[in-house]
C-alpha cells in the first residue's frame, strides 16, 4: 500500500471511528497543553510520521520532558527494537521525575 493511501486510512479512522479530527486538534498545538511529565519514543526510521515531527513535538512539549531516538525503528516499534534500553529509559524518567 503506498504511504499516501495508508495516510489516508489513518485520517479517516481517526475521524470516523474515533471522532479525532488532526486539523481541529494538530498535535502541534495540543502538546502545549500536555501538563505532566511526558516521554517520548521515535525511531528514526519512521515512515509514518517523519523523525523531525516527533523533535518538533518534544520541543513544543512544556511539561517535563524526555525523548529517545531508537536507531533503526519504524513507526510504533521503538520497544520491540531496543526492549531493553526502552525499559531503562522509562525507569529513568520516573525516578527523576518522582513516578511511582
Amino acid at each position: 500500500m503506498q504511504k499516501l493511501q495508508k495516510n489516508i486510512i489513518i485520517y479517516i479512522l481517526l475521524l470516523y471511528k474515533f471522532g479525532f479530527n488532526l486539523e481541529e486538534n494538530p498535535p502541534i498545538e495540543s502538546v502545549k497543553k500536555i501538563k505532566i511529565p511526558t516521554i517520548f519514543f521515535h525511531g528514526d526510521t519512521d515512515d509514518f510520521v517523519p523523525f523531525y515531527m516527533a523533535e518538533d513535538l518534544f520541543e513544543a512539549c512544556g511539561a517535563p520532558k524526555k525523548f529517545m531516538r531508537v536507531s533503526g525503528a519504524g513507526h510504533g516499534l521503538a520497544y520491540l527494537k531496543e526492549k531493553e534500553n526502552y525499559v531503562n529509559f522509562i525507569k529513568e524518567f520516573e525516578k527523576e521525575n518522582n513516578i511511582y
